[in-house]
């Protein structure tokens, strides 16, 4: 069961971007997030959690026996809260090798402008908003930039959650070795575009680590292989659920029952 502040608390990511000065007077933007010196500015991805902030230091002691990270990307109706709920429970009805309380739950949520509206919910200042209606529906799937300033993409924020764990490791979760994002429906459609197009290095340092790991597994015996396996690097894994289309790998297309290049 979630407690109300799992699920009456919405968090806030924060994410540095470049913006004009004579851009953002013009606007209701919090101008004290307004860095002079570096023209950026602070706005902030929403999301929920099951443990509370991941970059707030009250939080951090709660973090430290975290071994899995489980980042939940909601649909087109974007019920992040609903999604959290979900996700939560998951862990006490299967068998796995995490303990329940092991596990962090996270639930982005990429709010529409609409959504802060008509809730007795409190949002982070500058939260992030995308337009939900036009020129596609429910266009973070997409990784389109968000609707007020115009530069940050659903991709990078999902880029900056996963960084952000990810630089923090060592003083919040020292014991993470894994992290999973899956997807139902549009989020489905949002988690394989965004694994397929990200260039974030947690990817890339994911690829290097695990294949040094295999070489290293090779000349250990079986019982060191499992007290080793994956004790300081941390698993980075998409799964994409139900979605309504896929994005094509390459340039072929399934015709007259083959793929083939058009």
């Amino acid at each position: 069961t979630l407690t109300k502040e799992q699920l009456g608390v919405v968090h806030g990511l924060s994410i540095q971007h470049p913006v004009r000065w004579s851009n953002l007077r013009s606007t209701t933007h919090n101008l004290k997030d307004f860095d002079q010196e570096t023209s950026t500015t602070t706005s902030n991805l929403a999301y929920f959690s099951t443990m509370g902030s991941i970059t707030s230091t009250s939080t951090i002691s709660s973090h430290q026996s975290t071994r899995l990270i489980l980042i939940v990307i909601h649909g087109s109706a974007r019920n992040a809260d609903d999604y959290l709920c979900s996700a939560s429970v998951l862990p006490h009805l299967s068998q796995h090798e995490y303990d329940p309380n092991s596990i962090l739950v996270l639930s982005p949520w990429f709010l529409a402008p609409t959504d802060t509206t008509n809730t007795t919910l409190s949002f982070p200042n500058n939260a992030l908003k995308w337009n939900d209606v036009g020129p596609i529906a429910h266009t973070f799937r997409y990784g389109a930039n968000d609707s007020f300033f115009n530069k940050i993409s659903s991709y990078r924020a999902m880029d900056e959650m996963v960084e952000t764990i990810m630089r923090n490791k060592d003083e919040r979760f020292p014991l993470l070795e894994r992290i999973v994002v899956v997807g139902h429906s549009a989020g489905g459609q949002f988690v394989q575009r965004w694994a397929l197009t990200s260039s974030s290095n947690v990817w890339g340092d994911d690829l290097e680590t695990h294949l040094q790991q295999q070489q290293q597994q090779r000349e250990l015996d079986g019982l060191r292989q499992n007290e080793n396996r994956h004790k300081n690097a941390v698993q980075l894994r998409a799964i994409v659920a139900n979605p309504r289309s896929f994005a094509y790998l390459d340039a072929r297309r399934f015709l007259n029952g083959t793929y083939q290049l058009p």
